[in-house]
């Protein structure tokens, strides 16, 4: 995950700011699912940014040898895993000035500490940009209140709604001019057919 400083739009290069993200949203993730932390590892890795300078991104992976599937859930929930990275990174519990057992300190990353700095990771992960993950209201008042965006390919994530139990049909709105289409084309189109049968 490659973050841009809200106010600047420029790929994140603070490093400490990078670590400490990583780190709040493993945790996060683990509460989201409702697992240990160390089921999944973090990391920050320098990176080429778009704009062709060098970034800091983060980095999570499952523990497990050959992969549990924990992480691959996190494009799922990835506006509500922001917004409770955010929270720990406030660590309201202590108010501590960069990392400590009530935010950011835990048994693998204590050796880390160096590169954590919770207020670094809070000047990228500011309330306007934990806004921008979430629809405008004018886009949740035509799809309902739980719009979201959606972060898979539309085959992955059609499919993932296939499967959810008690799912019985997935709707699809297109945009733009019928008359521009090309519905021949779309690469979508073979995996609908087999949807639809």
């Amino acid at each position: 995950l490659q973050l841009n400083d809200p106010l600047t739009g420029v790929a994140v290069s603070d490093r400490a700011a990078a670590a400490s993200i990583a780190v709040a949203l493993r945790q996060a993730l683990t509460e989201h699912l409702g697992i240990e932390e160390r089921e999944v590892g973090w990391a920050t890795v320098p990176s080429r940014a778009a704009s062709g300078g060098t970034a800091w991104s983060v980095v999570l992976y499952d523990r497990a040898v050959g992969g549990a599937g924990y992480v691959a859930e996190a494009p799922r929930a990835i506006e509500a895993l922001v917004g409770r990275a955010q929270e720990v990174l406030r660590c309201r519990a202590r108010q501590c000035n960069k990392a400590c057992h009530g935010c950011l300190l835990t048994a693998d990353t204590q050796y880390d500490v160096a590169w954590l700095d919770r207020e670094a990771g809070l000047r990228v992960l500011t309330e306007g940009f934990v806004a921008r993950l979430a629809p405008p209201p004018w886009l949740r008042a035509d799809y309902g209140e739980g719009a979201r965006f959606e972060q898979d390919a539309l085959d992955l994530a059609i499919g993932h709604e296939l499967q959810r139990r008690g799912a019985s049909e997935v709707r699809l709105y297109l945009a733009g001019r019928v008359g521009d289409w090309e519905l021949a084309r779309w690469k979508l189109r073979a995996q609908l057919t087999r949807w639809v049968t």
